[in-house]
């Protein structure tokens, strides 16, 4: 009997970089430069990535739950519904049916909801008996609300407040939120919507230490908002460089890994002012992004809020959706499902560097609310809205691929 050798493809030569990009250019008839997509932030997002690719980048050999927590917290992601309504009672039927969705805690917004008193409170959380995360931006509700017992939860204030309403009850707390999301609705893009978002992280850690604070009484009480696109890559990568820059500013303050640890809120954006069917598919893109650039909690929005109070089919597929992501993705299974990919670690480590620069500028320029702040979001704003009239940047369903009012369901 003939035994044959083992094959080892050795007769194959093997694909360098520089050859399939220069075939592939060939192929596609046009330079080699001209196959990497260049966003409007700078960010260059080459066709492929290789191995060789990661040779230079730090913190991959780390595991989930280790600073500087590239790889996420090492905690699974939970579902924070956020119901609509713009009275109490009808937040209180849109709550009632979230309950029936895994939700870990409830967000409701005191001011959406016209909710002024305890007694509005209490007709809100009739029958709630999962825990609610509250935002208020009014700070003369903080008393009546933190003087409540008849809830349990969270109350997200900014640092000011803190000073002023410590001690808090055993049964609820204070929690610092450093939220951009406002600003990446606006179009202020991944890279400056991380460092606005950034920046006002350290503008409230700074606030809290000048009034005697450490850095680990602080960080606890931190968690960072962020508005998720679509635009998946860059998106798990904006949330994987998050954790990492605000390890970089912890450390600064003499922090050690527990004071490293960000939680991170991610909620979908709405930011097309699409009301159709359509951007539940895109919150959908956003909520896969959030799940796999390992937030800590996460909110879907309803397809339909851009347009006033959501409707109850609407919501019940915002709330159905991290479940759909979790069950039968099993995306609940699996911690850092992204981590390891060439494409995502570069773009993760080029994208915190951009962050960075972006940061230290705003920073030595009034922060968050300074006036090269402003004038950035401004510039952003206005380069975005111009790409989708022109056609440059394609909004399915906005700017192209209109449905005729015979089409929409």
């Amino acid at each position: 009997m003939t035994i044959q050798p083992a094959l080892n493809f050795d007769e194959f030569a093997r694909d360098t970089p520089a050859l399939w990009r220069a075939r592939a250019a060939r192929e596609a008839n046009v330079a080699p430069d001209a196959l990497t997509t260049v966003t409007s932030e700078g960010l260059r997002i080459p066709p492929i990535a290789f191995v060789e690719d990661l040779a230079a980048l730090p913190d991959l050999h780390t595991t989930p739950g280790v600073a500087p927590y590239l790889r996420g917290n090492g905690t699974p992601w939970q579902h924070w519904p956020q119901p609509g309504g713009n009275t109490p009672a009808a937040w209180n039927a849109a709550a009632r049916l979230a309950q029936g969705y895994e939700p870990a805690a409830l967000l409701l917004d005191l001011d959406a909801t016209g909710i002024t008193s305890a007694t509005d409170l209490k007709t809100a959380r009739a029958g709630i008996s999962t825990p609610l995360i509250i935002e208020c931006s009014a700070p003369a509700h903080h008393a009546w609300l933190l003087a409540n017992s008849g809830w349990r939860g969270e109350l997200w204030v900014d640092a000011e407040s803190i000073i002023a309403a410590q001690p808090t009850a055993a049964h609820h707390t204070l929690q610092l939120r450093a939220d951009a999301s406002a600003h990446d609705a606006a179009g202020a893009g991944p890279v400056l919507g991380l460092a606005l978002a950034l920046s006002a992280a350290a503008e409230q850690t700074a606030m809290l230490a000048a009034h005697g604070w450490q850095i680990a009484q602080i960080a606890p009480l931190l968690t960072l908002r962020l508005a998720v696109g679509t635009d998946l890559l860059v998106e798990i990568a904006r949330l994987r460089a998050a954790r990492v820059l605000w390890a970089r500013v912890a450390a600064a303050w003499g922090g050690d890994a527990a004071a490293q640890r960000l939680r991170i809120h991610a909620h979908t954006s709405g930011a097309s002012g699409d009301s159709s069917a359509t951007e539940a598919v895109r919150a959908t893109l956003g909520a896969l992004a959030a799940i796999l650039g390992n937030c800590d909690a996460l909110t879907v929005m309803p397809y339909d809020g851009a347009s006033g109070a959501p409707t109850a089919v609407a919501q019940r597929l915002a709330f159905a959706t991290p479940l759909l992501l979790r069950h039968e993705t099993r995306l609940g299974e699996l911690a850092d499902a992204a981590g390891g990919a060439w494409a995502i670690e570069t773009l993760t480590d080029q994208l915190a560097r951009a962050v960075w620069s972006a940061f230290q500028r705003l920073m030595a320029d009034g922060g968050s609310s300074g006036r090269l702040a402003t004038t950035l979001i401004a510039t952003a704003s206005a380069q975005q809205a111009a790409a989708i009239v022109a056609g440059e940047l394609t909004l399915v369903g906005v700017n192209r691929y209109r449905a005729t009012s015979e089409e929409q369901p």
